[in-house]
């Protein structure tokens, strides 16, 4: 299982660890033939079916081991350490790719994000969430 699209990952060290919460920032996707399609900051990113299953997961309540247990359950012939690291890898992925939040504020929202885009994640996060 190799839930990592083929588009490389920013040249970014991103933590992510099992229990943290990861919420999408980028709510515009579709389903395709080969797993579904976020609409991203620098444009369409192609999920592979693993990945958009992830993806479905995450609902911004569900903490990443959780996420490991549901693909865990869906995939119950691959080695658990391998699930769990190829998940948080993925999870490193949909950070440094600006796709997914984990805590609040985002470290760095990318040069030219327009405000607005801005306060609609901000008002998705909720008040009090993050750290």
């Amino acid at each position: 299982m190799t839930p990592v699209p083929e588009r490389a990952a920013p040249e970014e060290d991103v933590d992510i660890a099992a229990g943290d919460v990861p919420r999408r920032v980028y709510t515009v996707w579709r389903r395709t033939p080969s797993g579904v399609e976020v609409l991203g900051p620098s444009g369409p990113v192609p999920l592979n079916h693993t990945a958009a299953r992830i993806w479905e997961l995450i609902d911004g309540a569900r903490p990443a081991s959780a996420i490991i247990a549901a693909l865990a359950r869906d995939y119950p012939d691959v080695d658990p350490a391998a699930l769990r690291a190829d998940v948080l890898e993925f999870l490193r992925f949909l950070a440094a790719s600006d796709l997914a939040v984990t805590r609040w504020p985002p470290a760095a929202w990318l040069p030219g994000t327009p405000r607005a885009v801005q306060g609609a994640v901000r008002g998705a996060w909720g008040a009090g969430r993050g750290a």
